[in-house]
């Protein structure tokens, strides 16, 4: 008999808040968590969901990665300014520190062992500056007359439409020209990280998707994939090309 194939563990990352103590007027306790639509678009394309919580210590992360096969960075907060070199400015919102530092941490950790990576749209801002790029910190103020990025409608409802490039990883996997997409953010990529190309724009010209041709996967997306894969063919393309990616690096 043959035995099933193994199934590939994808490690996602972890947003953070503050919650009470058990008791009234005790100091509040940090938390980490995620949306539940992350773990079930991997489940949905094959793979194990497992949470990467804000860990403190490198070596939590080396051990982590020892065991996982493919990694989501996700959504949350602004990226803190002083990772790409900048001060804040109007416009920027929570950020947190700690967690940019382990998830630099992680990122060029996961690159060097090739274990395939994406990230989505604050995912996408990390990877940017994890390997060198930037930051507009508030599109509205750097960047006026562009288009709505932080869309009143559902998160599940795509609103405004982003141009793929051709030649890349990301319209092979998409087999779309223009797509389109859902979008809740005010920060986009300003200088893109050596080595890394931009795959999608949107029409004002912010950039909403890049990659790294030298690696096999290695991808961001500036919108909400796993908002939408119940209902779009693009986001299940998306989950599914990751997760087979990482089968192919299965230890």
């Amino acid at each position: 008999m043959i035995s099933p194939s193994p199934i590939p563990l994808i490690g996602l990352t972890c947003c953070s808040d503050r919650g009470p103590d058990w008791i009234p007027h005790a100091p509040e306790k940090y938390l980490d968590f995620l949306f539940r639509d992350y773990q079930r678009g991997v489940e949905f394309a094959g793979g194990i969901p497992v949470l990467i919580p804000i860990v403190k210590e490198l070596s939590t992360i080396k051990a982590l990665l020892d065991r996982i096969d493919g990694l989501i960075l996700t959504g949350g907060p602004d990226v803190t300014t002083r990772v790409y070199g900048e001060e804040p400015k109007v416009g920027i919102r929570g950020m947190d520190y700690e967690r940019d530092l382990i998830e630099i941490e992680a990122t060029n950790e996961a690159k060097r062992r090739g274990i395939p990576m994406l990230g989505i749209c604050r995912g996408i801002q990390l990877l940017a500056v994890a390997f060198g790029g930037t930051l507009h910190q508030d599109i509205s103020i750097e960047l006026p007359g562009s288009l709505d990025h932080n869309q009143k409608a559902p998160k599940r409802t795509n609103t405004h439409k982003v141009r793929l490039n051709e030649k890349s990883r990301l319209f092979e996997i998409l087999e779309e020209e223009v797509l389109w997409v859902n979008s809740n953010h005010h920060q986009a990529i300003k200088a893109l990280p050596s080595h890394f190309v931009a795959t999608a724009k949107a029409s004002d010209g912010i950039i909403e998707a890049i990659e790294d041709p030298r690696e096999r996967f290695l991808i961001g997306v500036q919108w909400h994939p796993e908002a939408t894969w119940i209902h779009d063919k693009a986001s299940q393309s998306l989950f599914a090309a990751l997760v087979k990616a990482a089968g192919k690096v299965m230890r």
